[in-house]
C-alpha cells in the first residue's frame, strides 16, 4: 500500500474508533491493512465496507461507524499528520454524533447466552432492549478481556480494581526476635536464663530473617501500537503502588520519562492524567532501544540498587536497528538481577515473535508472559514473586 499518509490517517482513524468504545486492537489493524492488501484503496465505498467488516461487531455499532467514517474523511482527508486526524475525528464525530439521534443503549446482562448475538427478533428495530442477569462472575469475566476489546463503561470498572498480588520479598542479613517459628536464638535464651533466673532457662527466644522488598522496575511502551495496553498496564501500577509494592515505573515511545511520582497520587483519574501530562510523546513511535540506553545511563544506577527485577512491557514492534537493541538488552540483563518481558502479544495463542525487535527481546529475557488483561498483568507479577523462570517462553518457539 503505497499511500503512506492515507496509512497514517487510516490508523489514527481505528485509534479514533477505540476511544469511542470499539473493540478494535493490533489483531484488528493487522487485518485492516490485510483486507486492502487484496481490495486496493481506489474504490471508498470499498475500504469502508472493508474496514466495517473487520471493526464492527455489534449491529448498533454500523450506524456511528458509517458516521465516523464520513465526518474523518470529509475533514482529515490528506492530513499527513496522524495526531492532527485522530483528534480531528474525535471532536467532529463527537459533536455532530451528540447533536443527531443517539444510538440505541444495549445493556448486556445475562447468563449462558452469547453476547454477541442479535437482540430477540420480537424488539422494535432501533429500540433499546435490557437482557438480565444473575451471578456475580462479571467482574471475574472481566478481569480476562482483551484490554483492546474493552468499552468505555468497562474502563470506568477498572479504575476501581486492585492489584491481588503480593510483593516480591528478599532475605537480609539481619535478623530479628520472634515469639515462634524461627530458629532458637540459643546464646540469648541462656544468657537472659543466667541473668534473671539463676541458670534456668524458662523462656526460650527465637529469632528470624528479616525480609524486605525486592525493588522492580517497570518500564511499558506506551507508543500508539500499545495504546489500550498501556493504560491498562499504567492502572495496574497505580494499584501496586497504592498497595504498597516497591515499583518504579517509567514509560517511552521516542523518549524515556519516569513517572513514578505522578502514580503516587491517591486517586486513579488524576494520577494517570499526570501521567500522561508527564509523558508528552505518548502514542508515538517505537524507539526501545534509544529508551533502554537513557535508563541505563540515566536511571539505572539508582534504580537498579538492591537486585532489582526489570520488567519490560512491549510488544517488540521496534523501529530501529536490531543490532542496537540486542545490544542494549544485553548490558542492561548484566545490571539487573532480572529481565522480564510483558508481551500483550502473547495473549494470541497463533502470535510468534516475527518481528525485528520482538525476536531480539525472545532470545535476550529470562523470562515472556502474556499482558493482555488485568488478570495476566497479575499472574505474570505473581510469576514474579513465586521465581519461575521461562514461563511462558514456550508460546515465542
Amino acid at each position: 500500500m503505497a499511500a503512506s499518509p492515507f496509512v497514517a490517517n487510516l490508523l489514527a482513524f481505528l485509534r479514533g474508533l477505540r476511544r469511542m468504545g470499539f473493540s478494535v486492537g493490533p489483531g484488528e489493524a493487522r487485518l485492516v491493512l490485510l483486507a486492502l492488501q487484496h481490495t486496493g484503496i481506489e474504490d471508498p465505498a470499498v475500504v469502508r465496507d472493508a474496514v466495517q467488516a473487520v471493526v464492527v461487531k455489534r449491529a448498533h455499532e454500523v450506524a456511528l461507524f458509517r458516521a465516523a467514517w464520513r465526518v474523518f474523511f470529509q475533514n482529515a482527508r490528506g492530513v499527513r499528520d496522524a495526531w492532527l486526524a485522530l483528534n480531528t475525528l474525535s471532536a467532529q464525530v463527537a459533536r455532530r454524533w451528540q447533536t443527531g439521534r443517539e444510538v440505541p443503549q444495549v445493556v448486556w446482562l445475562g447468563r449462558g447466552r452469547d453476547e454477541r448475538a442479535a437482540p430477540p427478533p420480537d424488539e422494535t428495530a432501533g429500540s433499546p432492549w435490557v437482557w438480565m442477569k444473575t451471578g456475580a462472575s462479571g467482574d471475574e469475566r472481566l478481569r480476562h478481556r482483551d484490554a483492546a476489546a474493552m468499552t468505555p463503561a468497562e474502563w470506568d470498572q477498572v479504575r476501581r480494581w486492585r492489584a491481588r498480588v503480593r510483593p516480591l520479598w528478599r532475605p537480609t542479613r539481619r535478623t530479628l526476635p520472634v515469639h515462634r517459628g524461627g530458629r532458637l536464638d540459643l546464646a540469648r535464651t541462656l544468657r537472659k536464663a543466667a541473668a534473671g533466673t539463676g541458670g534456668e532457662p524458662i523462656e526460650w527466644i527465637f529469632r528470624k530473617t528479616r525480609r524486605k522488598q525486592r525493588p522492580v522496575v517497570l518500564v511499558c511502551d506506551v507508543s500508539g501500537s500499545m495504546d489500550p495496553y498501556s493504560r491498562m498496564a499504567l492502572r495496574f501500577a497505580h494499584a501496586l503502588l497504592a498497595a504498597g509494592m516497591r515499583v518504579d515505573v517509567y514509560v517511552f515511545s521516542t523518549r524515556l520519562t519516569r513517572i513514578t511520582p505522578a502514580l503516587r497520587l491517591r486517586d486513579p483519574d488524576r494520577a494517570l492524567q499526570e501521567a500522561v501530562w508527564a509523558a508528552p510523546d505518548m502514542s508515538g513511535g517505537t524507539r526501545l532501544a534509544e529508551a533502554l540506553a537513557a535508563f541505563r545511563q540515566v536511571h539505572a544506577p539508582r534504580a537498579l540498587r538492591d537486585g532489582a527485577t526489570v520488567v519490560l512491557l512491549s510488544d517488540g514492534l521496534d523501529a530501529g536497528e536490531p543490532e542496537a537493541l540486542e545490544t542494549e538488552i544485553t548490558r542492561l540483563r548484566r545490571l539487573a538481577r532480572r529481565l522480564v518481558w510483558w508481551n500483550p502479544l502473547l495473549g494470541d495463542p497463533g502470535y510468534r515473535p516475527t518481528a525485528r525487535g520482538a525476536a531480539v527481546l525472545a532470545r535476550q529475557v529470562d523470562a515472556a508472559h502474556p499482558a493482555h488483561a488485568w488478570a495476566s498483568l497479575e499472574a505474570a507479577w505473581t510469576a514474579l514473586v513465586d521465581g519461575g523462570r521461562l514461563a511462558g517462553r514456550h508460546q515465542q518457539q
